[in-house]
């Protein structure tokens, strides 16, 4: 299956806290783009949704986060839109997984439970 990261959305996050992941996604897009990830987000879908892959032979499953969790079902009709994963097998570009994960835990507490197969 290989390895994970994994989250559980518990509330949406308001305009200002995601005001601060878009920023450290910048920060992330700035520092690692081209290198270990691709930037998938489409800037009119920022204020909606965060989205990166891995580059060539390190590319994976795509990661996406969202600001408010209960649109996800235009993507996932069905299914429990809390809870999400991201499959990385360990590839470089799971650190800026892990990265945008932790952050927005720190961001609100409140608001997201990660965890990864560690």
């Amino acid at each position: 299956m290989g390895y994970t990261n994994y989250w559980t959305y518990k509330k949406p996050f308001d305009d200002n806290e995601w005001s601060k992941i878009k920023d450290e996604y910048d920060y992330i897009v700035e520092n690692f783009d081209g290198e270990i990830i691709k930037n998938e987000t489409p800037v009119h879908k920022l204020n909606e949704y965060i989205q990166f892959n891995g580059i060539g032979d390190n590319e994976h499953e795509t990661f996406l986060l969202f600001k408010d969790f209960r649109k996800r079902k235009q993507y996932y009709n069905g299914m429990d839109l809390a809870f999400d994963f991201c499959k990385t097998n360990r590839k470089p570009y799971d650190l800026a997984v892990w990265h945008m994960l932790t952050f927005a835990k720190n961001v609100n507490d409140d608001k997201i439970e990660i965890r990864r197969d560690r």
